[in-house]
Formats: structure tokens, C-alpha cells, sequence
């Protein structure tokens, strides 16, 4: 008897789960169930899902202040690229609660040798404003953003941190940023904005100092030295003199 020879096509089911349709008249490209299944885009493919292993001590901590089955304990995915200025290492960074943990993404498919030893505790990062407590900073996600090789963490219960990997030791160099902000309105002293008091007080020091005027800058009018004592429409200038020599 002949061989009978045929084709039979398959469709993937590439748009996903209808649990509402009728099961005589299915729509195409869908399925009805994908229970730990994989679907693939590019090329189109449907496969089992790999099953997950625990690693012997990876992220077995949780936040001290909260239990597991509190909700507020934050968690966020991020990645820091290009590690030291390297092209080729990268890291994912998992946070759980206050703790950030860094996998090498090189090997990310074993948990135990992809997880670097190190880990980093968000408490002590903390602003000391009534939000930096560690109750607090464990329910909120941090916000990471790479900068030439270094990641920056932000979040409202920590100061911006910045980290740094250095590649002849293996080790993160943590680094807490103090913000400054330039005060372009000054306080109140008092003066009119063309006084020129005869004693300098604390209020007007400062508004003179942030203008400029430190101890070192001084002018001199009619032979008299005005240092510290210029008034609030004045602000330093650097320039050069003119001294009356021909060239």
C-alpha cells in the first residue's frame, strides 16, 4: 500500500489567551490554555517554560521591619549597563525591601555564580528626614539611572547615591551626594537696596557673601575700604584694570 504524504498547518498562538470563545468556532492564533508555556515572536514558537531553581543563599533576606506577606515591601528590576566603562559587563540589580542584590548578567542562568557578594542596604542610605526610615524606604522602589559607567540611585527616603564598579578589585564604591542649591534671592536685612549700612550684620553678610563678596574681595573709593559693607544692588565683578601703560 502507497504512503500517504500530506501537510498539516499549525497556527501559533501569538495573540495570547481566550478563555470566551467557543471551542467550535476558535478564533485563529489564539489558545485556549498556555499554562507554563512560552510564546516567541521572532521566530514564531511555542515551548515549555524552564523551571526555577532556588539558589543555595541567593535573596534569602526580606525586609527585618515588615513580614512576607506585607504588600508594601517594594521590589523593582533594573540595569546597570556598561559597568566600569566595560561594554561587556552588565548587571542586573533586584531590589527586595531596603536591599539591593547585582547579578552579573553574563551569568544570569545560575543564580549561585551570577550573584555578586556584595549587596547593598538602602537604610544606610538614609536622608534622616521623617521619610528616611527604614519602614519607609523599604516600600518604595528606587529610580536608577547609568551615567558613563556608574549607576545613580534616587529614591524620597535616601540621599542620590552614586555606585561605582571597579573591575581590578570586583567591588561597589558607594558614594552619597550632598545637593546644594544656589540661594538667588537672598533674605531679608532690613536695607534699602541702595543702603550702605555703617556696621554689617549677620543677614546682610550673607546676602553680600552670596553675591560674592567674600573677605578677599574688596573696593576702594576715596581712599576708603568698603569691604563687607556694599550695598544689595552691588554684585562682584571681576575685570581688568586699567593700568596707563603704552605698548
Amino acid at each position: 500500500m502507497a504512503a500517504v504524504k500530506g501537510d498539516k498547518e499549525y497556527s501559533i498562538p501569538i495573540l495570547g489567551i481566550n478563555t470566551e470563545a467557543d471551542k467550535l468556532h476558535f478564533p485563529l492564533q489564539y489558545a485556549a490554555d498556555v499554562l507554563n508555556m512560552e510564546i516567541d515572536y521572532n521566530p514564531l514558537t511555542i515551548r515549555p517554560r524552564k523551571g526555577m531553581k532556588e539558589g543555595a543563599s541567593t535573596m534569602k533576606h526580606v525586609a527585618e521591619t515588615r513580614t512576607i506577606n506585607d504588600y508594601n515591601i517594594a521590589s523593582s528590576f533594573h540595569l546597570w549597563e556598561n559597568a566600569d566603562r566595560d561594554s561587556n559587563l552588565n548587571f542586573l540589580v533586584v531590589q527586595v525591601g531596603k536591599r539591593l542584590w547585582f547579578f552579573n548578567t553574563a551569568d544570569i542562568t545560575d543564580s549561585d555564580n551570577g550573584v555578586h557578594s556584595e549587596t547593598v542596604n538602602l537604610s544606610d542610605l538614609s536622608s534622616g528626614t521623617t521619610k528616611g526610615t527604614t519602614a519607609l524606604i523599604e516600600s518604595k522602589p528606587v529610580v536608577t539611572t547609568n551615567i558613563k559607567g556608574n549607576l545613580l540611585l534616587t529614591q524620597e527616603g535616601i540621599d542620590p547615591t552614586v555606585l561605582q564598579w571597579d573591575s581590578g578589585t570586583s567591588t561597589i564604591t558607594i558614594t552619597k551626594l550632598s545637593l546644594k542649591i544656589r540661594d538667588t534671592l537672598g533674605i531679608e536685612d532690613d536695607l534699602d537696596i541702595d543702603e550702605r549700612p555703617a556696621s554689617l550684620s549677620d543677614d546682610h553678610k550673607y546676602n553680600l557673601y552670596n553675591q560674592g563678596w567674600h573677605q578677599q574681595r574688596r573696593i576702594v573709593a576715596a581712599g576708603a575700604d568698603r569691604r563687607d559693607r556694599q550695598q544689595n544692588r552691588q554684585h562682584y565683578r571681576k575685570g581688568r584694570k586699567k593700568c596707563g601703560v603704552t605698548h
